[in-house]
């Protein structure tokens, strides 16, 4: 069970995002950029440098 949220708001030139949860933003120009990290276990130890990429693709607790 979990909750996620994504916000936008354009104001003329500007735009502000916020996201909770897993679920991320991306902007397009000519490729994709994730703009926001998922709130979960697996992301935090990435950031923190516990994790690999290659051992987080096999990450068991994808979320918490």
């Amino acid at each position: 069970m979990g909750t996620t949220l994504c916000c936008l708001l354009i104001t003329g030139k500007e735009l502000i995002y916020a996201n909770i949860g897993d679920s991320r933003i991306y902007r397009f120009r000519n490729t994709l950029e994730r703009l926001t990290q998922d709130h979960s276990l697996r992301e935090e130890l990435l950031a923190r440098g516990e994790l690999t990429e290659e051992t987080a693709a096999d990450f068991p607790a994808r979320t918490s």
